[in-house]
């Protein structure tokens, strides 16, 4: 009995061992988290070929058309460094569970496992044991119980989106290609010496009154361009920072609270140091306290993005019907 005692610790390690051994969750939890990596990629990917869309109308240079791009572009820009950050964190916590399933990281385990039992090296290898359950099994245990809260609150992490955002960048794509030629055309035309060209006109009026009538439901030639921008990418600008949040929620926040836990109770297990509930409710509190400021941040400066494109384009409006069709007849 005393013997058990003894080394109650170690038979409770027996299990983790086993599980990190079998790396039961090792793929599982690796197939999880690159999902994210690879989808964040992807919006990276769509939101470089939007971008690319906007800079070629920008060149355009017809009214509403130039200023709304370039605007929405700087948005982009913004989001698209949020997106970077994800990534980044993704592919951190790849490089973690990928060192953590190694073969070497369970030899380690194993060896730290049978020199925790001789008296000379007990303790100072019974800690090193702690650390390396954590590791392995503890990450990956801890990133698949993630993935299941997920599942269960029914985060798909963009997947829906980002089949809807590819289907929605090839037909940016394809007005792009045939808005730069009909422009190419027009051009030609007026140094062919003609000066009032309805390509010009229709397009310049059609955006105008997308604006002036904030219409919901938009219909006619460059569907989606117009649509993207009447609506200062509003949408697609929302899914992708609720994108970011999502990841900063999942392998962020919850990976600082399991780091945390892990501390504490490594603490209270060798004696280093005294926790009381109110250091754990600090601790809580701050971290809740910056997530709600990232996510409130988000949230505001898509907000003041549309506004500020609409009142850009607005005073556009108005400048054009005080100059009349002057531009477009010259």
């Amino acid at each position: 009995m005393k013997t058990l005692v003894k080394y109650k610790f170690q038979i409770i390690a027996i299990l983790p061992i086993i599980i990190a051994l079998l790396g039961y969750f090792d793929h599982s939890s690796f197939v999880f988290v690159k999902s994210i990596n690879e989808k964040n990629l992807v919006f990276l990917g769509l939101l470089a070929d939007v971008k690319l869309v906007l800079a070629g109308l920008h060149d355009v240079k017809i009214p509403f058309i130039s200023g709304g791009a370039e605007e929405l572009s700087n948005s982009f820009n913004s989001t698209e460094k949020y997106l970077l950050v994800a990534n980044t964190i993704s592919l951190f916590q790849l490089m973690l569970l990928l060192i953590s399933k190694s073969i070497y990281v369970k030899l380690i385990l194993v060896l730290f496992f049978v020199l925790s039992f001789l008296k000379p090296t007990k303790v100072l290898f019974t800690k090193l044991l702690v650390i390396a359950i954590v590791l392995n099994p503890g990450l990956s245990l801890f990133t698949k119980s993630v993935e299941l809260v997920s599942q269960e609150a029914k985060f798909d992490f963009g997947s829906k989106y980002a089949l809807e955002l590819k289907d929605k960048v090839s037909y940016l794509k394809a007005e792009q290609a045939q808005l730069m030629k009909e422009h190419e055309q027009a051009l030609t035309q007026i140094e062919k010496g003609k000066r009032d060209i309805e390509f010009f006109r229709k397009l310049k009026q059609d955006v105008s009154y997308d604006f002036k009538e904030l219409k919901v439901h938009i219909e006619g030639d460059y569907l989606y361009i117009r649509e993207l921008l009447q609506s200062g990418g509003e949408e697609m600008l929302t899914k992708l920072l609720n994108f970011v949040v999502m990841v900063f929620f999942a392998l962020f926040f919850l990976p600082m609270v399991y780091a945390f836990m892990v501390y504490i109770v490594y603490k209270h297990l060798f004696g280093l140091g005294k926790y009381s509930i109110a250091n754990v409710n600090e601790f809580a509190t701050l971290i809740n306290t910056h997530f709600e400021k990232l996510h409130k941040e988000l949230s505001l400066k898509n907000v003041d993005n549309k506004i500020h494109i609409e009142s850009s384009i607005k005073k556009k409006i108005e400048s054009l019907k005080q100059k009349g069709d002057t531009e477009v007849e010259k």
